[in-house]
């Protein structure tokens, strides 16, 4: 179908001029239900092509629309964008970056977890690596722990580096801490599946065969899931924390399950972060990750290594990326506050 043109002279706009790209919004925002093809204009006229002829109403709905074009280049609302406390560098150039970072937490790289038997120590814990030799057990387990409760703490990333591998498999998972109990009849606690419940004074099940109120005594911090729809795990202890002490104190029953803490009396799985990943022969990976998952107090993580036959060497190492509120520094009793 060929395009029906409808010429005006300059002098059938208010001020003799026109702003192309403006008179075109004008016409495709109107009634007119023919689709605009395009529009161009000299110094003499306008022509201003649809893709059909208009009807009676469109060409005067069409000629009110150019009577009242001024002509001017108005600055469109569609698309306007407005950025608040923009950052720029300087240079003048808008700085744009997102990041899983919280304000007043520092990025932390780390091959090693803390020393759980004093909460203000960063560092000094197990490493994250396994040296397998030929004869050893083909299995290795070792828990790693981070002093979550008096730094707040966040894993963001993990990067590996192996050598010697064949098919060897790490898997990790996020466990709790575990409480040692024993049997009673007449204790204040009793068990429901894997964690330790209040049972009315007397007519308890089992007893406690630890101090839970030492630093690393079994009280696991309630989870918060980050999805807002999910409710948290309910919960039935309370315990108040001394940092001047190092200790918890005050443990006490929660029966309504909104709680701060739990216990557990067998370790299971809350999450398995890394399923049975194989490895082979020398190489490096990072697990790349947009997010952050925190690791309250009480969490651990279980690092597995299996060797697969035939028995041969090999080795591994691994770093965890974190965002921590406090960094180590290498010397003795000494931290550095970032946030």
């Amino acid at each position: 179908m060929a395009l029906a043109r409808y010429i005006f002279s300059l002098s059938n706009f208010p001020n003799n001029k026109v702003a192309v790209d403006v008179l075109q919004d004008e016409i495709r925002d109107s009634d007119i239900t023919v689709a605009l093809d395009h529009v161009d204009s000299d110094e003499i006229q306008c022509d201003i092509w649809f893709k059909d002829f208009l009807d009676v109403d469109s060409s005067a709905l069409l000629s009110i629309i150019v009577s009242e074009h001024t002509g001017e280049h108005i600055q469109s609302n569609k698309m306007s964008v407005v950025l608040s406390d923009e950052y720029r560098d300087k240079g003048g150039k808008l700085r744009v970056h997102q990041t899983s970072r919280k304000d007043g937490l520092a990025i932390h790289w780390t091959s090693e977890g803390d020393d759980r038997s004093d909460p203000a120590i960063f560092g000094k814990g197990n490493d994250l690596s396994h040296v397998h030799n030929i004869g050893d057990s083909t299995n290795y387990t070792i828990y790693v722990d981070f002093n979550s409760l008096t730094n707040e703490s966040w894993i963001h990333e993990v990067i590996l580096t192996w050598k010697g591998c064949f098919l060897d498999v790490i898997t990790v998972d996020v466990v709790p801490d575990v409480v040692s109990v024993i049997d009673s009849t007449s204790s204040s606690f009793t068990t429901y599946g894997p964690i330790i419940i209040p049972a009315e004074p007397g007519t308890g099940t089992i007893d406690l065969a630890q101090d839970v109120l030492a630093y690393g005594g079994g009280l696991v911090t309630r989870d918060s899931p980050s999805d807002p729809s999910v409710s948290p795990s309910p919960a039935f202890w309370d315990a108040d924390w001394n940092s001047d002490t190092g200790r918890f104190e005050n443990l006490r029953a929660n029966p309504t399950g909104e709680g701060q803490y739990n216990m557990f009396h067998t370790e299971l799985v809350l999450n398995r972060t890394f399923n049975k990943i194989q490895i082979l022969g020398d190489g490096f990976q990072v697990f790349n990750s947009s997010d952050t998952d925190e690791l309250t107090h009480g969490l651990r993580l279980k690092c597995i290594f299996e060797t697969r036959l035939p028995d041969h060497a090999w080795a591994i190492s691994g770093i965890v990326v974190m965002h921590r509120k406090y960094v180590q520094i290498k010397s003795e009793d000494c931290k550095l506050c970032i946030g």
